[in-house]
């Protein structure tokens, strides 16, 4: 496959797709789209990079039905635990614009690499892990690699296939998507009860090994020309910067307060306030100076976009927070129960934060 990032057009063409036309390209469009079919070696290499996200998706969902173990194998606190799961998701979130954007100047395969890389250092240093900050450290890290990973999947269906077609990939995606943060929790709990919690970051090593060997088989990319100082020189440093610092310290205001520290204490409202201070000066910079910005304001031309980022955002809440929380709420009260402790269904809320606590 050949793929030449492009900057993302005003309004995408219908009828071309942002690949390079090439004798041997992984993809046959004709006319107005008509008849456009994936080749084999697409579909190898759309299968290889599937089956690596799906690794990522269940990664982000498996801990919680594990922690009670590695807090028991490991000496962790509850907090520890909650933010073993609470620094994937983060580092996660955060690295993906800047991933995108430095897709765009590096290409596609070195970015995957690299994140390919990270997922799986970060699988390895938990893995082998003997207290809980060794796993932050791993989680941290496996989250960036991940994240990078989910997007420029993303980015790459966007490559490849028409604008009419898309729909069916990024349903591919979603479906894949759907089942690995729903088997998690189960493959979690597996692992940590009947073999060893370590195993739930060891299966991820082939998985990617194997994925990126058949990605660096079938995955043909364009050389993006230009020197790699005046590709990176066009990076927009700043902007990266300025979202990412800005969205961990709002990010951790959010989970921090009310458990970690006291709302009106300053551990709280300072990251919250600089955090969205730092967010409204970042929009700021890429709407109005940004030359080669890492979000374009042409995203939000249309509500039916602003509809399905608002739609996103929700479904992320719901999905993680009833992952994480019912699996806190009921393997408390599991406790509870065994120790022949009885509780009341209002005390149950303040005894779920109080573990977390």
């Amino acid at each position: 496959m050949e793929i030449t990032p492009a900057p993302l057009p005003v309004q995408a063409p219908a009828a071309i797709p942002s690949i390079a036309a090439a004798p041997n390209d992984e993809t046959v469009v004709s006319p107005g789209n008509d008849g456009w079919k994936p080749t084999k070696r697409f579909i190898l290499a759309f299968g290889s990079l599937l089956t690596i996200v799906a690794a990522v998706a269940i990664e982000s969902t498996s801990l919680p039905t594990a922690l009670p173990i590695m807090s028991a194998d490991l000496g962790g606190t509850a907090l520890q635990a909650f933010w073993s799961g609470t620094g994937f998701l983060l580092a996660s979130t955060v690295i993906q614009p800047t991933v995108a954007s430095m897709s765009h100047i590096l290409g596609r395969r070195i970015m995957l690499y690299v994140s390919s890389a990270g997922f799986t250092g970060g699988s390895l240093i938990a893995a082998l892990a003997h207290n809980f900050n060794v796993v932050l450290v791993g989680r941290v890290l496996q989250g960036a690699g991940g994240g990078g990973l989910i997007v420029l999947l993303e980015i790459l269906i966007s490559d490849l296939v028409p604008l009419a077609h898309r729909g069916t990939w990024f349903s591919i995606n979603s479906a894949m998507w759907g089942i690995g943060t729903s088997t998690g929790p189960l493959i979690g709990a597996g692992f940590a009860q009947d073999v060893s919690w370590r195993w739930i970051f060891w299966i991820n090593l082939p998985i990617v090994g194997i994925g990126m060997l058949l990605v660096a088989l079938f995955l043909k990319q364009a050389q993006i020309p230009g020197h790699i100082v005046e590709k990176l020189r066009k990076f927009d440093w700043l902007g990266s910067v300025l979202f990412s610092v800005s969205s961990a310290g709002f990010l951790f205001g959010i989970t921090t307060g009310g458990v970690m520290f006291p709302w009106s204490s300053y551990q709280a409202l300072i990251p919250l306030i600089v955090g969205f201070l730092g967010m409204i000066f970042f929009v700021y910079w890429e709407f109005c100076f940004a030359s080669e910005p890492i979000i374009d304001k042409r995203i939000f031309r249309t509500w039916t976009a602003i509809s399905a980022y608002i739609q996103t955002m929700i479904h992320g809440l719901v999905l993680y927070a009833s992952i994480y929380f019912l699996s806190e709420t009921i393997l408390l009260l599991h406790s509870l129960r065994k120790n022949n402790i009885s509780v009341k269904k209002d005390n149950i809320k303040s005894l779920v934060f109080r573990n977390l606590s």
